[in-house]
């Protein structure tokens, strides 16, 4: 583990950055409110900004619903 990070704060940025990569896998796109966990990050220091939950704004960009192959 890195040396200087609590456990709590690398909890944190899992939390946020799985939110985040599960959005996508429903559909979510990315979101212009910094404070969105819809947010386009490139560092850590944003991503410990952004909150836990998807805004209204991103759950309205939603992309149509994935569709299962029609081979299965």
């Amino acid at each position: 583990m890195s040396k200087g990070i609590s456990p709590t704060l690398l909890w944190q940025r899992l939390v946020k950055e799985s939110a985040h990569q599960l959005g996508h896998v429903l559909g979510l796109r990315h979101c212009l409110d910094w404070r969105c966990v819809m947010a386009s990050t490139h560092d850590v220091e944003r991503l410990d900004l952004k909150g836990e939950e998807a805004c209204l704004a991103a759950v309205s960009l939603q992309s149509p619903a994935p569709r299962a192959p029609s081979h299965l």
